[in-house]
């Protein structure tokens, strides 16, 4: 019984974190090299980074949620990534994105993401 209650709580607990994501979007500034304003939207289970310019996105991921780790591939886009995945902790505080590395074979994608917590767009 014990074991069954704590699979359903952590259920619960990646469910949860990953309905914080789907349909969301955030902004801040990428190095691809220098800093430039991406958009970071997360779908239900695809993650675009947008250029805000001309609304195009220029990579496409697939992202799935474990505790407080997303783990992304990428799809499509313009980096040299290919099927190699990036391992990150995702937290969200007070409208705000706080993405950390933990682990990518990409070098370009680990090296590219945001220094500063990205900032909430509403809807």
């Amino acid at each position: 019984m014990k074991r069954f209650i704590s699979i359903l709580i952590a259920t619960f607990a990646i469910t949860t974190l990953k309905a914080q994501f789907a349909n969301t979007s955030w902004k801040g500034l990428y190095k691809v090299p220098d800093p430039t304003e991406m958009i970071l939207q997360f779908k239900t289970d695809t993650l675009l980074l947008i250029d805000p310019m001309n609304h195009q996105p220029v990579e496409t991921m697939k992202y799935s949620v474990s505790g407080d780790t997303v783990t992304i591939t990428k799809i499509s886009g313009a980096s040299d990534c290919n099927d190699e995945k990036g391992i990150y902790k995702m937290e969200i505080k007070d409208n705000k994105l706080f993405i950390t590395l933990i682990s990518d074979d990409c070098y370009s994608r680990s090296t590219s993401g945001a220094d500063e917590p990205l900032e909430k767009i509403e809807d």
